[in-house]
């Protein structure tokens, strides 16, 4: 398993790959490779149409060592 944390300034839902896979602001387990991000939209549990969308590619992470995301 991978780690991963976006961070906003504001909490959202994270979308992984199309599916609701945690909060921003915290750690999210992932299965190593590239990965497409989305934040959720504010008011319901869907992604945001209007949401920058981001790659990463999530290698060699560790609960102390995540791979940091982020968004403005």
């Amino acid at each position: 398993m991978e780690y991963i944390r976006i961070n906003t300034p504001d909490p959202r839902r994270v979308f992984i790959n199309g599916r609701l896979s945690g909060s921003t602001n915290a750690l999210i387990r992932v299965e190593p490779g590239t990965h497409t991000i989305v934040l959720g939209n504010p008011e319901e549990d869907a992604p945001d149409p209007a949401a920058e969308e981001r790659r990463a590619v999530v290698r060699g992470t560790t609960v102390d060592r995540p791979l940091v995301v982020d968004f403005e």
